[in-house]
């Protein structure tokens, strides 16, 4: 694995995109490639209107799209393309291969920050196909979503959506649209924002780039106008400044603490605050902390959370905690260890 990142984009009061990507989410690296798309103001005229154009599959669909990519031979006429797609998605520079969709009929969902030039290409003849935002959202949004499809007659439309069990393909559905599932009053803090080392919305209406790292309030915020005059060099030293700022060494706390996932109904981000001044609240390896924090839930399940498949490849202790621990900070670590570098699961 990667340093995983997702990118945002907000246009016309809803969340058109969630795109994740595993590598390089670093701020000099997607970061980067947002900055240099970002900063000529005809890409960001072209990407409004190629949102016009985006269809939607499920995350199902989406992983099913990416194994079967993955299981493509290593030799051969696809693999070259594949190359030439890995090459693509990674650098800014490159040109889009021809003939795209021989990959895969969904190989845009896979894109990375690619998508970016995908969406600012897209026409109503050749739409792009990404995962709906929805199926990106934490385990409490449903209670805003609400299914609005045709196949349905209006009174079976579904609330509460449990979009672990929405299978497309045994509803009949090929594709979505952006509004076939309504995401109602829907704000950064309704996605799996903590799942990702970092985080980048493109919030078209305000004409902005905020950049997270696990906590639903942002680390900085950039203006077009701004991007548009800034050097690379800029752009990433402004994001050094506030990381400078945000951390301070002369008060370090005695652990540092990142957590898998949400441990409560709400946010984690209040939970959080019962931390203050003896833990810290930790976003991403690149701050080293010495445990992650997750539920016996969250630990258990069959695809793991990015932030446990980290911890495990970096040895870092994974603890239990759940949402009813009202002092964080005096958790016996070593009665709720799950898995231990040394000693493994318990």
């Amino acid at each position: 694995m990667g340093t995983s990142s997702c990118i945002f984009i907000y246009y016309k009061k809803k969340f058109y995109v969630s795109q994740t990507y595993s590598w390089d989410g670093y701020i000099e690296g997607v970061g980067a490639y947002i900055f240099k798309f970002l900063s000529c103001p005809k890409r960001t005229k072209a990407l409004k209107k190629g949102l016009e154009h985006t269809t939607y599959i499920s995350e199902d669909q989406y992983e099913t799209a990416k194994w079967k990519i993955g299981q493509i031979p290593r030799k051969g006429h696809l693999h070259n393309k594949i190359r030439r797609w890995e090459s693509f998605c990674a650098y800014y520079t490159s040109r889009k291969p021809p003939r795209l969709y021989e990959i895969h009929e969904h190989v845009d969902a896979c894109s990375g920050p690619a998508v970016l030039k995908l969406i600012s290409t897209a026409t109503a003849q050749k739409p792009v196909t990404l995962v709906h935002p929805a199926f990106h959202s934490t385990p409490t949004a449903p209670k805003k979503l609400k299914f609005d499809h045709r196949v349905f007659p209006f009174e079976s439309n579904i609330h509460d959506i449990d979009l672990d069990e929405l299978d497309l393909d045994e509803l009949g559905i090929k594709k979505l649209g952006i509004d076939d599932i309504i995401m109602e009053d829907f704000d950064i803090g309704d996605f799996h924002i903590n799942e990702y080392i970092y985080a980048y919305m493109i919030d078209l209406d305000k004409s902005t780039l905020k950049v997270y790292q696990g906590y639903c309030d942002p680390v900085c915020e950039y203006t077009f106008a701004e991007l548009q005059r800034f050097t690379e060099a800029e752009f990433i030293g402004r994001y050094r400044e506030k990381m400078k700022y945000e951390e301070n060494p002369d008060n370090m706390p005695e652990y540092k603490v990142m957590l898998a996932g949400s441990l409560c109904h709400n946010s984690h981000v209040e939970k959080a605050l019962d931390l203050d001044k003896k833990f810290e609240l930790c976003s991403t390896f690149w701050q080293n902390p010495t445990h992650l924090l997750c539920t016996q839930a969250q630990f258990s399940r069959r695809k793991k959370i990015p932030a446990i498949v980290d911890a495990m490849k970096n040895r870092i202790p994974i603890c239990k905690c759940s949402s009813s621990n009202s002092e964080w900070m005096n958790l016996d670590k070593e009665k709720n260890i799950l898995w231990h570098p040394k000693y493994g699961s318990k």
